[in-house]
């Protein structure tokens, strides 16, 4: 990345290379709102995926669009749902395609609007109350109907924030992400790639190899690798060099 480029001019270079690279890897690219372009759009579109992008800017000319559209009508679905402690969610969802107010976007958008209640118990002043959280999100995205329900739409937006959330601020919290470990270029592409390698292996193992029972005691992963490292201490071989004493990331 030169310094005088931006985030998005990186990103529509980064999945113009995939796709020359890979072709086609990917359906959906799932986007924050500062990627909610017409270049980075297109450069998805091009490379035969759709988007599905965060929107914030209320004035932009669509939002008002879909705003209008949205402001006198019951919600077009409802669901219930959990979220990653167990709160029950309350969902509200108005849904609108062919939206033609981005004139600098080639294709009609679709706009989703979601409002999430979130019902949970918190502690104020030593007692539990119970609190509903509100959350309004807009989503703008190239995929119809047809190809993805508004729930499918909504699911895709929140997972955007587990790979915030679980991805990157694991790898920089517990896996070095953000330290400069060497100061080549091809060394720095290689280091990064061998960590997001370890990362996902890791990962693989806990959520896809273990049984369903063991994952959903709610324990840190972090622990569980603390005991798994333990416990090689007294085997025969010299494994526990490996995870020992050159240490194991704890995330």
């Amino acid at each position: 990345m030169d310094k005088d480029e931006g985030e998005t001019t990186v990103a529509q270079r980064l999945i113009r290379r995939m796709a020359e690279t890979y072709g086609k890897i990917t359906d959906v690219y799932t986007l924050d709102a500062l990627f909610a372009k017409a270049p980075v759009i297109h450069a998805a579109l091009d490379a035969g995926a759709h988007v599905v992008v965060r929107m914030k800017e209320e004035r932009r000319r669509i939002m008002k669009e879909a705003n209008a559209c949205f402001a006198n009508r019951l919600p077009d679905s409802t669901w219930e749902e959990r979220d990653g402690k167990g709160n029950t969610v309350y969902v509200q969802a108005w849904d609108e395609e062919g939206l033609a107010q981005w004139p600098q976007v080639r294709v009609p958008m679709r706009i989703v609007k979601i409002i999430r209640h979130t019902n949970k118990t918190v502690i104020e002043a030593n007692k539990e109350v119970f609190v509903t959280d509100v959350v309004e999100r807009w989503i703008a995205t190239t995929c119809s109907s047809e190809k993805a329900d508004t729930q499918t739409i909504a699911q895709i937006a929140a997972a955007r924030w587990d790979i915030e959330n679980i991805g990157f601020r694991n790898l920089k919290t517990f896996n070095a992400l953000d330290h400069c470990f060497v100061h080549d270029s091809v060394a720095i592409k290689a280091m990064i790639g061998f960590q997001v390698l370890a990362f996902n292996l890791k990962r693989l193992f806990f959520f896809h190899h273990l049984p369903a029972s063991s994952r959903n005691r709610d324990v840190p992963l972090r622990y569980l690798i603390d005991e798994m490292r333990e416990a090689t201490r007294w085997l025969s071989l010299h494994l526990y060099r490996w995870v020992w004493e050159w240490g194991l990331s704890t995330a």
